[in-house]
């Protein structure tokens, strides 16, 4: 997968492909106001979702500020559903792109892995589940973790 553009279909047998999506600079919101996100993700099983979505540019205009990007991560399940807010920078894109190279070579992943930023790990077969699964941690803000399948 060359950049940030392409996709990654996990299939496993007991629930089914699931997919997962990268994008590329140029499809960015320019502002929330905008009105439209772009998902760097989105994992579902139908009664289980994981996206990380991106809402547009923090400040556009403002040169220092330009490339920070307002993001969320959405968990949702019958038990229980999350939002986290999250700030990205080009770094942290090009990071994702490379996450997204070892999830489609099926190695886990973890990603954002540092004291001021939620965790998001991914796992494209889990033994104890024999599924994908997906742990997500806030330890800088609300130390709140979240795991599925």
């Amino acid at each position: 997968m060359a950049g940030l553009a392409g996709e990654v279909l996990l299939v496993t047998e007991r629930t089914g492909p699931l997919l997962s999506v990268g994008i590329s600079g140029a499809n960015l919101p320019a502002s929330r106001a905008e009105g439209y996100t772009v998902d760097l993700i989105n994992l579902s099983d139908g009664d289980n979702g994981f996206r990380v979505r991106v809402l547009g540019r923090r400040s556009p205009g403002v040169p220092h500020l330009h490339d920070q990007l307002d993001a969320e991560a959405l968990i949702t399940s019958s038990f229980v559903s999350g939002r986290l807010a999250m700030s990205l920078f080009p770094p942290d894109l090009e990071d994702w792109s490379r996450a997204l190279d070892l999830l489609d070579a099926g190695q886990d992943i973890c990603w954002r892995d540092n004291d001021h930023s939620p965790v998001i790990r991914i796992q494209p077969c889990n033994e104890e589940h024999d599924t994908p699964a997906v742990p997500v941690e806030d330890p800088s803000s609300s130390c709140v973790s979240v795991s599925f399948p």
